[in-house]
């Protein structure tokens, strides 16, 4: 399942990454990996999607959370 998939609300722990550079710049933006996220928003028409972790809002392109891979809570 990929973070994209998941609906308003529904929580999820992240598996992988397939980008090396994509986990760097997550990470720079204090992305968590050991806690689980949240999808607190999906923007229409595959605009950007805005996740929780650890209290932090993190917005993403859409295209980018095609290549997270999730586990569902």
């Amino acid at each position: 399942m990929k973070l994209s998939d998941l609906k308003k609300g529904d929580k999820a722990t992240i598996l992988r990454i397939r980008d090396g550079e994509m986990t760097k710049q997550l990470m720079t933006l204090g992305l968590d990996f050991s806690a689980p996220v949240e999808m607190k928003y999906k923007a229409p028409f595959g605009g950007p999607v805005c996740i929780k972790n650890n209290k932090k809002f993190i917005v993403i392109r859409a295209r980018e959370a095609d290549e997270i891979a999730i586990a569902t809570l």
